[in-house]
This record gives C-alpha cells, structure tokens and sequence, in this order.
C-alpha cells in the first residue's frame, strides 16, 4: 500500500523540499494549502482555512503522517485516533541555534540576520504570517513521549542531515560534471 503524506502549509521553502522528497519516493503527498493549485498524480492540494473542520478533514483519516509546518495552525490540531498530538521535535531549540545548524550542515558559512521589517514584509507577499518566528513558543511532543514513541532523529541538527545532505552532496557532485 501506497503511504500517504498530509503537509499542512506545504507550499513554503521547508514544505516544498518535502514534498519533492516524497513525491519522489512512491507516496502520495497531500498539501492543505489556503490557495489549492494544480495537482499531479502524487501531489494534491486541498483546500484548508486552519479554522473550521472541513473536507480536508477526510484527507487525515487514512494519512499514514501528517507534518504541520502552517505557522498560524499551531493551536488548530486535529487527530482522529489519539486526539490532539504535537509533532514537533523533543528538544526544540531557540531561532539562533537552528539557523546557525542549517548553514553548516548547508556549507554556507555566512548567515545575515533579517530584520523585523524583512520578515514582515516576506510574510505579507506570502500571505502568512510572522507569528512562529517573531513569538516564540516551546512546544514539546508530550503524548507522543508518555506513549514512548521513539524519534528516529531527536535533534534538529540530525534531521536536518538526514534530510539536506544527500542533496548537498548530489548538488556537488552535479557540478563537478
């Protein structure tokens, strides 16, 4: 059987490299979006308001994961099964400390602060808001620990090297040919 990925905010920088992740592994993707476009045969895009219980509802019963990367949603949980489960990392980290984690497993060296204003303003072009990055909010997976759910990566640091650095290193070895 054929897994099934529901990405709330899918369409932004992080949700877009999963979904080209998965998309490429056989799943079927599902992105709750505000603005639904076109969709593929492994991409589909359903409408979602991250207010009210609508069809988008459905597409969670039969989601093998479901991954919530809408900043405005983080109050706004749904699970059929167990009720409401944060799916979050178990040891969150400050702003400061995942940027900088980022740029090196990125090999990129430098990294320029954006100011309140820079971030506001890409918020109002995306239509999102700011919220997760200019309030912060330490949020703990709780149930899933008490259940004694295992992560396969724990730290920040460890997921994002499982994730970013097969493409780094097939962005570098691309070039070299």
């Amino acid at each position: 059987m054929r897994s099934k990925l529901v990405i709330a905010g899918g369409t932004g920088f992080l949700g877009t490299a999963l979904v080209q992740h998965f998309a490429t592994r056989d799943c079927e993707v599902v992105i709750l979006t505000r603005r639904p476009n076109a969709t593929s045969s492994r991409v589909r895009q359903v409408a979602w308001d991250a207010r009210s219980l609508g069809a988008w509802g459905k597409e969670l019963e039969s989601a093998t994961a479901v991954i919530n990367l809408a900043g405005r949603s983080v109050d706004c949980r749904y699970n059929t099964l167990l009720g409401p489960v944060n799916l979050c990392s178990p040891n969150p980290i400050p702003n400061k400390e995942f940027m900088s984690s980022l740029r090196e497993v990125c090999r990129m060296p430098l990294g320029l602060p954006a100011a309140r204003w820079m971030l506001e303003a890409g918020a109002v072009i995306l239509r999102t808001e700011t919220e997760l990055i200019l309030k912060s909010r330490r949020v703990i997976p709780a149930k899933l620990q008490a259940a004694g759910f295992a992560f396969r990566y724990p730290v920040a640091k460890q997921a994002m090297e499982a994730l970013i650095l097969p493409c780094v290193a097939t962005a570098s070895h691309a070039t070299k040919l």
